[in-house]
């Protein structure tokens, strides 16, 4: 896992956020950002570059979390993990990426984002 590593969060929901803000805290992550609508999401992870973004499938003022994941992954090429309270059908509907459903439980997000960035971290010590 990265020395400390950066975690950009998409929740419109703010007890879900301040919860995932303690969670990832915890762990040593640093939030460097947080948002409540797609383009403020895909604006943020643009800018910070996190090493993952947690990212609400519907978000605030009627944005597509999916939308702005896709975005992030295939032009920004960051790892993104989707969450949602809604029922999807195939896994973030077809964009292939990674689902938490809600409620959110504190230990699965923690082994899901240790999980998203071992694996970014097996790349490179492949290369090596």
């Amino acid at each position: 896992m990265p020395a400390q590593p950066r975690v950009l969060i998409v929740e419109d929901d703010a007890v879900t956020a301040l919860m995932l803000q303690n969670v990832l805290s915890d762990m040593g992550c640093e939030i460097c950002g947080l948002a409540s609508t797609a383009p403020r999401a895909v604006a943020l992870a643009d800018y910070h570059r996190p090493d993952v973004a947690l990212v609400d499938v519907r978000l605030a003022k009627g944005t597509d979390g999916l939308a702005a994941a896709k975005e992030m992954r295939d032009f920004l090429k960051l790892d993104v993990l989707l969450m949602t309270g809604w029922r999807l059908e195939d896994d973030g509907e077809g964009i292939n990426l990674p689902l938490m459903q809600k409620p959110l439980d504190p230990t699965r997000v923690k082994d899901t984002v240790r999980q998203i960035l071992e694996r970014r971290k097996a790349p490179a010590i492949a290369d090596a």
